[in-house]
């Protein structure tokens, strides 16, 4: 099968991609439904890996269609603190997930900020 690069381009610079960036990241949506968010997150200091205190209210730019999207996030190294990052999403909320965090290092301290790169993806429409 042949590729015809010229159709294929054509076919991507009319694909109509929406882009919306507020006080809460980037959401990028797609015209088949996809969407991604994307922002960073970040600890104000943490009691020693306890998880009734030491997480974080994420909300997204704006809305998935339902509570099927996913969340990632990768450790931002801005320092020497071993962070451990997990995820769940708010039940029945379309734009919020918890961050949960402890810490891989037992020589940290409860003052030591650090910060992640949140991803989500899941449908808009």
């Amino acid at each position: 099968m042949e590729i015809n690069y010229l159709k294929l381009q054509e076919e991507l610079e009319n694909m109509k991609v929406k882009t919306i960036t507020n006080s809460n990241g980037t959401a990028i949506q797609f015209p088949d439904g996809t969407m991604i968010c994307y922002r960073n997150v970040w600890t104000e200091g943490w009691s020693g890996g306890n998880p009734d205190t030491d997480y974080i209210l994420v909300e997204l730019p704006t809305s998935f269609i339902d509570t099927e999207y996913k969340v990632v996030l990768t450790n931002n190294y801005n320092n020497s603190i071993r962070l451990i990052w997990s995820v769940a999403i708010q039940s029945e909320s379309t734009f919020k997930a918890y961050v949960v965090f402890s810490s891989g290092d037992t020589a940290s301290t409860p003052t030591v900020f650090s910060s992640a790169n949140c991803i989500a993806i899941g449908r808009w429409k």
